[in-house]
């Protein structure tokens, strides 16, 4: 039931007087709370504009089937590896790199609790499909996906700086 409604019978039955309006109070609540809702429904939207264009965490990309493919064939018999499997270690945020002439995504993660013994750095393209990399385990670097040489190289470049340059 309508409360607005059940007040004037109340004042009927028990010959109440109306009390004093705040017509001014009530606006002001009313106008603050309109407020507060559209600042909150900006804030919600920037957030999501700003989520949406933030790049997948590595462990995601596992979730497309055309990188998935390309980093399994990649590993080869090291994918049965649980932490290169899963990539769900730490790991900073993905960039784009031009290596050799061409646009890669550049993941880096690392084994949990062990990234000093335990890292990896990735380029793919996903134009191309295709998934290069070096992986270091406890002192010995392997490179993945058979990369051209230049590449190679540049992966080599890219893992120093990547979980090597703090103890610079």
């Amino acid at each position: 039931m309508n409360p607005t409604y059940r007040l004037p019978r109340i004042r009927r039955h028990f010959r109440l007087q109306p009390g004093p309006r705040l017509p001014g109070a009530v606006r002001a609540v009313r106008e603050g709370v309109r407020a507060a809702s559209a600042g909150l429904l900006a804030g919600l939207a920037l957030a999501s504009v700003a989520h949406a264009q933030r790049p997948p965490e590595p462990w995601q990309y596992l979730e497309q089937a055309a990188f998935k493919s390309a980093y399994t064939q990649a590993l080869g018999a090291k994918a049965k590896t649980p932490w290169l499997a899963r990539r769900d270690g730490p790991a900073p945020q993905p960039s784009d790199q031009q290596v050799a002439g061409e646009r890669y995504v550049m993941n880096s993660f690392c084994k949990n609790h062990d990234c000093a013994d335990n890292s990896a750095v990735i380029l793919y393209s996903p134009e191309k499909k295709l998934v290069y990399g070096t992986v270091y385990e406890k002192g010995r670097t392997t490179l993945i996906g058979n990369p051209p040489p230049a590449v190679a190289t540049e992966l080599a470049k890219l893992w120093k700086k990547e979980w090597r340059s703090q103890a610079n």
